[in-house]
């Protein structure tokens, strides 16, 4: 009966170990949808504000048109963390990373936009 208690708890600690931050609206997001959504030369801010919420970031170019930036992180804990003893020395958690940047033109029209998905590892300790 201990281990599957056990078992049940390393279940639930290892669904709780996750973070995310930024705008959730790109975690559901591929770079097909958006590309679907947004079409350079058409779409408008509007257009974008609809698909994608407010920009975390606004910027502007030196010709001042200005860039919206999205950014959308996922963090979850690795197993390893929950391992007792071994987590002081080895630590770590796999990413996923979501960025898409559009530049519109001073008649508020996307003349383009990327998106960027990238999967990552962070280590901490001995391992790292």
């Amino acid at each position: 009966m201990k281990i599957i208690n056990l078992l049940v708890l390393f279940v639930v600690i290892s669904l709780t170990a996750c973070a995310s931050s930024g705008n959730r609206k790109l975690q559901a997001e591929t770079q097909e949808s958006v590309s679907q959504k947004l079409i350079e030369g058409k779409s408008t801010k509007t257009d974008v504000v609809r698909v994608l919420v407010d920009a975390n970031t606004i910027t502007f170019t030196d010709s001042g048109n200005e860039v919206w930036t999205y950014n959308f992180t996922r963090s979850k804990s690795k197993a390893i963390n929950f391992v007792p003893y071994v987590n002081i020395l080895c630590s770590g958690s796999n990413t996923q990373t979501k960025r898409v940047v559009v530049l519109f033109d001073r008649e508020d029209v996307v003349t383009r936009y990327t998106m960027t998905d990238a999967e990552g590892e962070t280590y901490s300790g001995v391992c790292g």
